[in-house]
Parts: structure tokens; C-alpha cells; sequence
């Protein structure tokens, strides 16, 4: 079910609530004024379903972009780990080398046999003159035979890891631009949900005056109701909770639970085991008949492709800049463009923690320096925190217990009321799966950076078996390849999660819609 659809599920349930709420004591409205209230509350629904919706496409843009990240990373240590073998295997045909000069020079008499060692040795005149002014060499034997040979498989196996390191190497870059490319749109969707998110506060507090002036009542006291509204929708996907689908067939079926869980609840149904289809009786194979050879079709001589005409470059788009200044960093790698838009041409890039000077500001872009810019989703004000070294992984990994849990839990909860950014790994701004790895990182525990990726730590364990401090998800498809989200499970029915820029840091309900049938267990 597409977004579009699932939005506007929302927005009818929503409105059904939304007209069955009781109102503020008040003069009974006239039908006129009811309908015109029953409108208003509905464009407040469609604004927190249409908000919604913006956030799950900027955080589907963000895991995407850590995903590309996880994958050049691996593809580096790759390539690093092939050009280390490829130059250990030069440096044996170099040995192997010098060897069969040795052979050759050491031997007194010599034939024609001996040209086929010549184009290895490393100085072939000086061996050439040997030949011209020493009697015919004669058969070096054996110990040529197997010198010669060891230093041909040497050399075939160096070859070999040269053309892996530089497929390798080929494969890097691939992923480079992949990730510049999933950076960019990251940037682009979250800029889109940030003005989402400030259109959508206005629009919220016009529809609010609005309201309370239709009903007769004070403004606090309608934003007091919508925020009702709003916890009454929450409570209300709780309770669906029990209507979740069956696990995607597609998924790997998730690790047995530790011993430790017990079931509350019926377990899932079985699946029944199919029943084999019967053999087919066997057809005796005919003898093939020859087939005869085809007479070869000349080859065409190719058509010259012409050269395509140039692409007119778009004019670039007006923009107004606005005052700002102060010291900002970067989050993340950056593209510094020509202007303040994705449109812009790329001209260099900020690292991660690179510090600059911004000097203006235009559509949610910082100018730096008199005419670059960079996106302000990934900067910070002020510095950026200092690295510190983790301890090392101890030698054995520890049973997980329910301190690690609590240890874990405690730090995300002293983490309420920070910023949310879509790549942020603290230590005062997060994203959702930033924040569940720092905070099991407390406890000892490693996390993968993604939250799908994090789906593959720990035991799956179902849903409706949910503990105090066990990771859930989110997805798109109801399967791993379209999470999300990730939040750390407090019980009774409450989260503790990095939500988005209009929630930041968070503890507050879980809300089942798109919520996936497992969650992993770490403790």
C-alpha cells in the first residue's frame, strides 16, 4: 500500500475521532458553524498526516544514505586488503626473479634453450653478451626447468591479484559516487521536511485560533485539545496493535528466543509442510543428431555514431540571501556547492567535523565564505565534539543481561529533549539508529550504524513478546530491506526514540503503523 493511500486511511480515521469528541463547554454551534469547525479539524488531520508522511520519505532518504556509507566501508577494507596481496605477490615474482638470473649466470655452458629465459632476467644485455662471448651454454636441467616454472606461476598469480585490486579499486569508486549521490537526496528530503515541518506549525496554529474562535473558547484551551487529539490518535494505534500482519515469507526466520523468554501470547501459526509432488516417470533420451556446421555471416562494417549536440545548461535558479554568522561544522561529509540548491554545481566537499564560517543563509543552505554554499541539514553551531577513543572489545563477549538493558536505556533517556538530525551520532544532536547504537554502546554491546542493519543484531523475538529494552523497527514493506526506524522498547506500551526535527529526542507511545512483527532482543 502505497504512502498516498495509507495517508488517507489516516485522515479518515482521524476525522471520524476528530467529529466524536466531546466540546469544550460552549453555546451550542449553528450547523453553519459546526460545518465550518468539521472542515478545520480536518485540515489539522491532513496536516499531521501529510507531515507524517514527509519525515517517513526523509528518513527512508537518510537510511539510504548510511546504508551506501556501510557499503564503502567494506568495499575500502576490500580494495586495502587486495592491493596489500597483490604487492605481496609482486614482491615474490621480483625474488623468484633474481633467482633465475642466478641459474642463468652460474651456468657455464649453455644452448638455445636458455633464450626462453632471458626475457626475465632484469638485465638482459649484460646476459646477451654472456651468450656472444662464452661458448654455447649448455643444459642447465632440472633445476632451470623448475626455477623457470615457479617463477611463470608466481608471476600469473601476481597478475591475477592486480587485476582483483584494481576491480576492487573500481567498485570503491562506484560506491563513492553512490554515496555522494544518496547524500544528496538525503539533504534534498530532509530540507523539504524541514519547511514541511515549519509550514505545517503555522498552518497548525492559524487552524487552532481559527477554531477556538469558532467555538468560543481560549486558544490554550483549543491547543490543549488538539494535543489530546493527538494522544488519543496515538492510543488509538495501540490498540490495533493485535491486527499486525504475519511476518514477509521473504524474511529469514528469525533466531529462537533465549530460554529466558516466555510466551504471553499464542504463538504464531505453523506453516504446514507441503506435500511432495511425485516423481515423473523418466523419458528415454534420443540419440541427438548431428548438427551441422553454419556457414560464418560476414561481419558488417559498423556505422559511425554522431556526436550528439550539447546540452543547453538550465539557467540556475534566483535566490535571496538572508543575514547569518557563526561558527558551524559539518555532521557528515557534504557537497560545497556554487549555490544554495542541489541544482548548483558541486565544487568540494566539507569531511565530517570540518569547521566553517557561515556569512548567509537561502532556502535552508549556508553561504560560506562570499559565494559557496552547503546544506544546513548537515551543519551544527558551535564545534564539534572531540573524538574519543572507544575501549576495546573484550576477548569474549559477556552474556547480555538486564543491567546492560537498563545501562543502555538510562543513557538514551538522558538524551530527551536533544536535537534530532538526519545523520547525527551525538553527542547533542541524533538520528534514530545513532541513538540506539551510542546507547547500547554504553552497555558494551556493538551495533551496526543502520537501523536495517541493526535488525540483524541480537535474537528476533515476536512482537507481541516485546521486553524492556528490546530494539523495534519500522518498514515500508514489512520487511528488512524497507526499515526506517528504530526505537528502544521502555514497556508498557512507551519508546524512547530519535523521532524527527518537529520531535527531536524522545519517550513517548509506540505507534504500530508500519511497525514490523519482530523485535531484536540484546538483553
Amino acid at each position: 500500500m502505497s504512502s498516498t493511500w495509507r495517508s488517507r486511511g489516516l485522515i479518515a480515521v482521524l476525522t471520524a475521532a476528530l467529529l466524536t469528541v466531546p466540546m469544550a463547554a460552549s453555546a451550542a454551534p449553528s450547523d453553519e458553524t459546526a460545518k465550518r469547525i468539521a472542515e478545520l479539524e480536518l485540515q489539522i488531520a491532513t496536516l499531521a498526516a501529510n507531515r507524517d508522511s514527509t519525515f517517513m520519505a526523509a528518513a527512508i532518504a537518510n537510511e539510504e544514505f548510511l546504508r551506501a556509507q556501510e557499503t564503502l566501508d567494506r568495499l575500502a577494507g576490500e580494495t586495502e586488503n587486495a592491493r596489500d596481496a597483490a604487492a605481496d605477490a609482486r614482491e615474490q615474482v621480483e625474488d623468484a626473479r633474481f633467482g633465475l638470473g642466478e641459474v642463468a649466470q652460474q651456468a657455464y655452458q649453455g644452448s638455445n634453450p636458455l633464450e626462453s629465459v632471458a626475457p626475465y632476467v632484469s638485465d638482459a644485455d649484460d646476459f646477451a653478451r654472456t651468450l656472444h662471448t662464452s661458448a654455447y651454454i649448455g643444459q642447465i636441467g632440472q633445476q632451470r626447468d623448475a626455477t623457470l616454472s615457479e617463477f611463470r606461476a608466481l608471476e600469473l598469480v601476481a597478475d591475477t591479484l592486480e587485476t582483483a585490486a584494481e576491480n576492487a579499486y573500481a567498485a570503491e569508486q562506484d560506491a563513492t559516487a553512490d554515496l555522494e549521490a544518496k547524500a544528496e537526496a538525503a539533504s534534498e528530503t530532509a530540507a523539504q521536511a524541514n519547511i514541511a515541518l515549519l509550514t505545517s506549525q503555522d498552518q497548525r496554529e492559524n487552524l487552532i485560533v481559527q477554531l477556538a474562535q469558532e467555538r468560543q473558547v481560549e486558544v490554550e484551551a483549543e491547543r490543549a485539545r488538539q494535543e489530546q487529539l493527538d494522544r488519543e490518535r496515538e492510543e488509538r494505534n495501540a490498540i490495533a496493535a493485535p491486527a499486525i500482519p504475519a511476518p514477509d515469507t521473504t524474511e529469514a526466520p528469525p533466531t529462537q528466543a533465549p530460554a529466558t523468554a516466555t510466551p504471553t501470547q499464542s504463538p504464531e501459526p505453523s506453516q504446514p509442510t507441503p506435500t511432495p509432488a511425485p516423481a515423473p516417470t523418466p523419458t528415454p533420451t534420443p540419440t541427438p543428431t548431428p548438427t551441422p556446421t553454419p556457414t560464418p555471416t560476414p561481419t558488417p562494417t559498423p556505422t559511425p555514431t554522431p556526436t550528439p549536440a550539447p546540452t543547453p545548461t538550465p539557467s540556475e535558479p534566483k535566490y535571496t540571501v538572508s543575514p547569518a554568522s557563526g561558527t558551524y561544522y559539518a555532521i557528515n561529509t557534504l557537497n560545497i556547492r556554487k549555490g544554495p540548491g542541489t541544482g548548483y554545481a558541486s565544487v568540494g566537499t566539507l569531511a565530517r567535523h570540518d569547521t566553517v564560517k557561515v556569512t548567509g543563509k537561502a532556502n535552508g543552505w549556508f553561504r560560506i565564505g562570499t559565494d559557496r554554499w552547503v546544506s544546513g541539514t548537515y551543519l551544527s553551531a558551535g564545534t564539534p565534539p572531540k573524538e574519543t577513543t572507544p575501549d576495546p572489545p573484550p576477548t569474549t563477549t559477556p552474556p547480555v543481561n538486564s543491567s546492560a538493558v537498563e545501562t543502555a536505556i538510562a543513557f538514551a533517556m538522558k538524551q530527551v529533549g536533544k536535537q534530532y538530525v538526519l545523520g547525527g551520532t551525538g553527542p547533542n544532536v541524533w538520528d534514530c539508529s545513532g541513538l540506539t547504537q551510542a546507547s547500547y554502546r554504553q552497555a558494551g554491546i556493538s551495533l551496526n550504524r543502520s537501523s536495517s542493519a541493526q535488525y540483524s543484531n541480537g535474537t528476533k523475538v515476536p512482537l507481541a513478546q516485546a521486553k524492556r529494552g528490546d530494539l523495534l523497527f519500522w518498514s515500508r514493506n514489512g520487511a528488512q530491506s524497507g526499515i526506517y526506524h528504530v526505537a528502544i522498547y521502555l514497556g508498557n506500551g512507551q519508546k524512547v526514540h530519535a523521532g524527527s526535527p518537529s520531535i527531536g529526542i524522545k519517550a513517548d507511545a509506540v505507534y504500530y503503523s508500519n511497525i514490523m512483527p519482530y523485535v531484536v532482543r540484546l538483553g
